[in-house]
């Protein structure tokens, strides 16, 4: 198994989710490496290799024996070669797919792509998406919408999404986690596969036991922040209003964030920076938390993991009427299985307002104040509704992988049984 860890939208969540996948491979017993010609930058920091399975780069690839996978991020822009056209430059990591294609042979190498989170949007849906963080209103939308060339307009966003995602490659299988299943997703793109989230590979964020209403401690109530998009700011004056009307002191220990500078000192709210050290102290410190304001897809499903009360805001564009939320389709599957699921009310619309940057205040004053809000946070909250082959974006690919080394057939032959069969067939035994 070759990784291959690219930051794709500016953040670390690719690069967190190639090594969850690394590190549920390498405990299933596979080996896993890091090849990269020496002309590709890789995007890990020598002291961070630590955190990983794999212990350093190679920069050479020795004799290659067997079969391969490689493990990439949106396979589409980080490993595909160049296209002619616009946006045709070859991603970062094509020179190594060509060199292990050279040395094992094409027909000897299956490409695994996660792609972005909860992304399976149909080709309509992800104009109306372009549209709209565009900066359009609904009205203009809803006027494309009606309009003549709305048709066209489709049918292009459908070729340029099976153009960029590489869904014509015929060794590559693209994964596709999320909360919920869309039906027609798959009938507009069959080749891709649709199955649950992938999981946090540390152990430190295992679940809390216990009810987390009766864990209040003493004192100021202390509160983590992963403040990774550029409008996290936007959260601050909404932080700080309710905390003031709340009875309860608040501390937040502040990760990352971009002009931030009005992280002062408040008579309601202390910001702590996040204190060097290793990423074992942030997780124990992020589950420790009394709650979690998390950003993404990682750091959402590292709260989801951990349990316990949490709120997300991944960026907002606009202002005033105008705002609108960014990539809300994360949070929206998410309430919808937990809609189905029987989570409270409360909880839903709390989570849903917060993420769309509304009601900031009223739901930190309930946080700190009313000790029933946090135990109405299931403990284990429900990640969507699969068969038992997809619940699990890592046991999907570990499947994956025990299958493609157990077959005789070419990755051209085994990639479209996969993609033909919705996924994996099961093994008798797999490591």
């Amino acid at each position: 198994m070759f990784v291959l860890p690219a930051v794709v939208g500016g953040g670390r969540g690719d690069v967190e989710e190639i090594r969850a996948a690394a590190w549920s491979l390498a405990r299933e017993g596979w080996r896993v490496r890091c090849f990269a010609l020496p002309t590709v930058p890789v995007p890990i920091a020598a002291c961070e290799w630590a955190d990983w399975p794999v212990r350093r780069v190679e920069r050479r690839l020795g004799a290659a024996m067997g079969r391969a996978v490689t493990l990439s991020s949106q396979f589409g822009i980080t490993a595909a070669p160049a296209r002619a056209g616009a946006y045709g430059r070859a991603g970062p990591w094509a020179s190594t797919v060509a060199a292990l294609e050279t040395a094992y042979g094409p027909e000897q190498v299956l490409h695994l792509s996660l792609e972005e989170f909860a992304r399976n949007l149909p080709a309509e849906v992800q104009e109306v998406e372009r549209w709209r963080e565009g900066g359009r209103s609904r009205a203009q939308v809803r006027r494309r919408r009606s309009s003549r060339s709305w048709a066209s307009a489709v049918a292009r966003m459908r070729r340029l999404y099976r153009r960029f995602r590489s869904l014509d490659r015929s060794n590559l299988l693209v994964l596709v986690p999320t909360f919920r299943a869309s039906r027609t997703y798959q009938r507009e793109f069959p080749e891709a596969i649709q199955c649950g989230p992938l999981p946090p590979a540390d152990p430190e964020l295992s679940p809390r036991p216990g009810n987390p209403a009766a864990r209040r401690r003493r004192g100021p109530a202390r509160w983590i922040w992963y403040a990774s998009p550029s409008t996290s700011d936007r959260l601050l004056d909404g932080l700080l209003d309710g905390a003031r009307r709340a009875h309860r002191p608040l501390e937040i220990e502040v990760h990352g964030g971009r002009r931030m500078d009005r992280l002062r000192p408040d008579r309601a709210v202390r910001f702590v920076p996040s204190p060097p050290g290793s990423r074992r102290g942030w997780l124990r410190r992020f589950r420790s938390s009394d709650l979690r304001l998390v950003t993404g897809s990682r750091s959402l499903l590292e709260a989801l993991a951990v349990g316990g009360p949490f709120l997300y805001f991944n960026g907002t564009t606009g202002t005033g009427p105008a705002l609108r939320a960014h990539r809300p389709e994360k949070i929206r599957s998410l309430l919808a299985v937990g809609r189905q699921a029987g989570v409270s009310p409360r909880v839903l619309r709390d989570l849903g307002d917060f993420a769309r940057g509304r009601r900031i205040a009223a739901i930190v004053t309930e946080a700190l104040d009313d000790p029933e809000w946090a135990g109405s946070f299931p403990s284990d909250f429900p990640l969507g509704r699969f068969p038992p082959s997809f619940e699990r974006a890592d046991r999907l690919i570990g499947r994956i992988v025990g299958e493609w080394a157990a077959t005789a057939e070419s990755a051209r032959e085994f990639a479209d049984r996969t993609r033909r069969a919705g996924g994996p067939r099961p093994l008798r035994s797999n490591r």
